[in-house]
Parts: C-alpha cells; structure tokens; sequence
C-alpha cells in the first residue's frame, strides 16, 4: 500500500465504528498511549533497519490520536477559534 493511500485511509471517519457515548473518548485515550508507545520505541531504535518502521508507526499513531481529537471537538461543536 503506499504511504498516501495510508494516509487517507487514517482519515475516513466511519459513524458506524463509535456507537456508544464514550466511546469516542476511550478511542482517544487509547490513541494517545499508542502515540506515546511509539514516540518511546522511536526514542530507543538503535537499528538503523528499524528507525523508519518506528518513525511510520509514530506518525500513524500521531495522524489516528489528532484526527481522534478533531472529532471529539466537532462533536461537542468546540471547534477552536482564536
């Protein structure tokens, strides 16, 4: 698959996939302790062979808790204004 099929596959919003209240913030929740698990795998690659598999993880994650983000703040209609 390439890297922008990959990507735009991370941001369709599917309703059906987040039926319950809630759920949306466990979603998010558990996104960020991917993200979080991801940046520290980046930190401690010592393997050259495995840094870009750890950094494509890393924006995944990264990409999957933002686009988490954003829907909560839809939802709640806080969209940010300055």
């Amino acid at each position: 698959m390439g890297i922008i099929k990959f990507l735009k596959n991370l941001t369709i919003h599917k309703p059906d996939t987040i039926s319950k209240p809630g759920e949306l913030e466990l979603k998010v929740l558990e996104a960020k302790k991917d993200w979080q698990a991801a940046q520290k795998v980046c930190d401690e690659v010592t393997d050259p062979k495995h840094l870009d598999n750890a950094i494509l993880k890393a924006v995944r994650a990264e990409r999957k808790y933002m686009h988490y983000l954003k829907l909560i703040k839809e939802s709640t209609g806080k969209v940010g204004s300055r």
